[in-house]
C-alpha cells in the first residue's frame, strides 16, 4: 500500500491481493485500490478524459466489490450501504451484473440495519433504477414510516409511484 501511495503503482498491491488469504489485509488492500481508482477517475475527469475516467470508475466499483466479502463484521452495515450507494451514483455506467451485485449488497445492508431509512433508501433507489418499481415503492414507504420528517422520502415516493405499474 505504501508503494501505491508513493509511486502511484498499483501492480504490486494487485499481485499481493491475488494470493493473499488474510481477510483484513484483503479488505484494506482492495479499499486502498478503490481510493486509488477514484482518485485516478477524478484526475481523468478534470482533464476531460471521459473514457479513461469511466474505466477508473468501473475499477473503483470492482475494487469495492472485491473488498466487500472481507469487511470486518462491525463495519459491514455501513460499508455495505456505501458500496451500493456509490454504484447507484454511476448506474448508467455499469452493466447488469454489477447492478445485480449492488442490489444484493444493499439487501445485506438492509438486513444488517433494517431500521435505517438511509439504508432502505439506497435499496429503494437501486430497485427503482433497475425497473423493480413496486418493491422500490414499498421500501420508500418504510423510509417514511421510519423518518417521516424527511421530505426527500416523500419526493422519491411520488417519483416512484408515478412509474408504478
Amino acid at each position: 500500500m505504501q508503494k501505491l501511495e508513493r509511486r502511484r503503482d498499483d501492480a504490486p498491491l494487485r499481485k499481493l491481493l491475488d494470493t493473499e488469504t488474510y481477510p483484513e489485509l484483503r479488505f484494506r488492500g482492495w479499499n486502498a485500490l478503490a481510493r486509488y481508482e477514484l482518485e485516478q477517475a477524478n484526475k481523468a475527469s478534470s482533464r476531460d478524459l471521459i473514457e479513461k475516467a469511466q474505466a477508473h470508475r468501473l475499477a473503483y466499483h470492482q475494487a469495492h466489490f472485491n473488498a466487500w466479502p472481507h469487511t470486518p463484521e462491525d463495519f459491514r452495515p455501513w460499508y455495505s450501504n456505501h458500496v451500493a450507494w456509490e454504484l447507484y451514483k454511476d448506474w448508467s455506467l455499469v452493466g447488469n451484473e454489477m447492478r445485480r451485485e449492488a442490489i444484493e449488497v444493499a439487501r445485506v445492508a438492509v438486513s444488517l440495519n433494517p431500521k435505517s431509512a438511509d439504508v432502505l433508501d439506497t435499496l429503494a433507489c437501486l430497485l427503482f433504477s433497475n425497473g423493480e418499481v413496486d418493491e422500490a415503492v414499498r421500501m420508500m414507504k418504510l423510509c417514511i414510516q421510519l423518518d417521516s420528517d424527511n421530505n426527500l422520502w416523500l419526493e422519491r415516493l411520488a417519483m416512484f409511484e408515478a412509474e408504478e405499474s
